[in-house]
């Protein structure tokens, strides 16, 4: 139709001048209101698309993610600036045995040395190798593992390295900002990516290698994976994300002093382990699981999975701090007297702490800790340091809360409730 012929049509058809009509037979001719519209929406989605840029490191990041022990070092020197010991080695290796080869481990490890930060790195760290897209860190309750998956996303966003290695995680992540909402509104190639942030679930951005402009044999690791986080009191039958069920648990150090001594609670957490815990796989897989914990005395979970003859399939190990006593446990006695002794002008021990540092070699000749950095090195008021070595840090703890205290939470060997302590003290 020409424009003299649809002139002529609206002149014969009246109601052809209402605006309505007028928009339909003149699409081109928008409203100021409709533009204003169609520029914020354009405005919203530009702000929504993310720029994902070529890794900086292709060959740091290749390796790290081949070594689960060099990708937490590398890019998370703050918080493993002590190295890794050998039960910290064992507790990461152990994480992603169970990820690929499945079984069951359980390894008891002194108090202090990390291990829920290992079981949510070392998830991490499974999920961006493609070793396991679902693990599940198990906690003493939701509060506390819904942190301890909070705490997880700060360490990426803070790391740097991290964030120029692995863009297509980190760049999201920084994204959001302080409102976990947004995850859901970040676009890469005009495609939403799906990540999503809550107090169960972590998902990781899905960015398919196809849509980014990256070198020849670079692929993304966002693929969508996810990691839980829930505590062992909490809704664990059913526990998935998406359709996606588990494909490793990870629990860590379900107990506290008062559930370790109740035979119910004992009795409810072994039911958890076995039935609960141990159904959350897919029907076609069993799920890998690993329990770290310390024990807190000779009947509780922690001592009981870790016992070879109780539970043999749970390849159980315990690990001490304190691996050879010193020789001379005369000097050692007469320290701890010293410690505990302390005059009413002396609070901090100080007559005790330069008894230790004038006899140190002596007192500390053929001791073995499994962690020689595992004490105090900051100064004390007078100038000297609060402690010399992992030895006196050891029996400063032995002075301060007592022999069985230490033998069961950083020797995880705790006593019988009615025998001899072994602390190797004579």
């Amino acid at each position: 139709m020409t424009a003299e012929q649809l002139e002529l049509w609206i002149a014969s058809h009246p109601q052809a001048s209402d605006p309505e009509v007028q928009r339909v037979l003149h699409p081109v001719a928008k409203d100021e209101k409709t533009r204003d519209r169609e520029r914020k929406a354009k405005q919203r989605a530009s702000g929504r698309e993310l720029h994902i840029p070529i890794p900086k490191n292709i060959d740091r990041r290749l390796a790290c993610l081949q070594d689960p022990e060099l990708l937490l070092t590398t890019y998370w020197r703050g918080t493993y600036f002590e190295g890794f010991t050998e039960d910290r080695r064992d507790m990461l290796r152990s994480i992603w045995r169970a990820a690929m080869f499945g079984g069951d481990q359980a390894i008891a490890a002194p108090r202090g040395e990390g291990k829920t930060t290992i079981a949510m790195d070392g998830g991490f760290s499974l999920m961006i190798a493609g070793k396991s897209m679902f693990p599940v860190v198990i906690g003493k309750n939701q509060d506390a593992a819904s942190d301890e998956l909070k705490a997880l996303r700060e360490r990426i966003v803070a790391s740097d390295e991290f964030v120029d290695d692995f863009p297509e995680i980190g760049i999201p992540l920084r994204a959001i900002g302080a409102s976990p909402a947004n995850a859901r509104l970040l676009t890469v190639g005009g495609k939403f990516i799906g990540m999503y942030l809550g107090v169960k679930h972590f998902a990781l951005p899905n960015i398919p290698t196809e849509i980014l402009n990256w070198p020849a044999g670079v692929e993304s690791v966002a693929r969508g994976q996810v990691i839980g986080a829930v505590g062992i009191d909490g809704r664990i039958r059913g526990f998935k994300f998406r359709s996606m069920r588990p494909t490793l648990a990870i629990i860590d150090d379900i107990e506290d002093k008062y559930s370790a001594k109740n035979e119910d609670s004992i009795r409810k957490n072994q039911e958890t382990i076995e039935e609960d815990i141990g159904g959350m796989g897919s029907s076609a897989k069993r799920i890998a699981r690993v329990y770290l914990c310390t024990t807190l005395n000779r009947k509780c979970c922690a001592y009981i999975y870790t016992d070879p003859k109780k539970k043999p399939s749970w390849n159980g190990r315990r690990y001490r701090k304190m691996l050879q006593p010193p020789d001379r446990m005369d000097l050692v006695e007469k320290y701890i007297e010293l410690r505990q002794l302390r005059a009413a002008d002396d609070p901090d021990a100080r007559e005790a702490f330069r008894f230790w540092r004038d006899n140190k070699e002596t007192i500390e000749r053929g001791a073995k800790v499994s962690n020689p950095a595992s004490y105090n090195k900051d100064l004390h008021a007078d100038g000297e340091p609060l402690e010399l070595s992992a030895v006196h840090a050891y029996y400063n703890r032995v002075a301060d809360v007592g022999k069985k205290a230490v033998a069961t939470e950083v020797d995880n060997d705790p006593p019988e409730e009615a025998g001899p302590q072994n602390m190797g003290l004579t």
